[in-house]
């Protein structure tokens, strides 16, 4: 069963810790963050439409979308994936636009005991007021919005929905990492 989103916003430093547990294990959790149809399917808090016009989910590799709510406005993010490490680790950079305003985010997926897996993210910000401003405005709500809809992803029997593992040859052979 899933928990609730747990977030961390130490004083005077500039970064934000959260943690969410998946009654999914690492793979699948890992898989709807590799697959771009399925990123465009949760990313985002509830309401808005993400499309993907880049993602290239590699070390090194870059990617750009546009997040678009219910009442038209869009924001645009860039980025890039420092470091890939299949159903472990993800660390990408994010880029709204706004000069300075890059996040450098660590993601890890852990086992859990019973079979899900315990999603670990630790964002960066280039200054304390932008983590201020982050946190301000109600990065919880969007966070955790995104990642509930990540939980119905999971749950759901759509095809598309789980299963990386299945659709990628040598997917535990660090040569096929590459071709994600």
């Amino acid at each position: 069963m899933a928990q609730p989103l747990q977030l961390t916003v130490p004083s005077h430093l500039p970064f934000i810790g959260w943690q969410r547990e998946f009654g999914f294990p690492p793979a699948d959790v890992y898989a709807a963050h590799a697959d771009p149809e399925l990123v465009a399917q949760w990313l985002g808090a509830s309401g808005t439409r993400t499309e993907i016009s880049r993602y290239d989910f590699s070390t090194g590799g870059s990617f750009s979308y546009c997040q678009r709510a219910a009442d038209g406005t869009a924001s645009t993010f860039t980025g890039v994936f420092h470091t890939v490490h299949p159903q472990e680790l993800i660390i990408p950079t994010v880029d709204s636009g706004d000069p300075g305003a890059a996040t450098i985010t660590f993601l890890r997926f852990a086992p859990l005991p019973d079979g899900g897996t315990l999603l670990t993210g630790h964002s960066v910000y280039s200054t304390q007021q932008l983590r201020d401003q982050a946190a301000d405005t109600a990065l919880a709500a969007l966070v955790g919005s995104g990642l509930d809809r990540l939980e119905d992803l999971l749950a759901s029997d759509s095809p598309g929905a789980w299963g990386l593992a299945d659709r990628v040859d040598g997917w535990d052979e660090p040569a096929a990492w590459g071709r994600l």
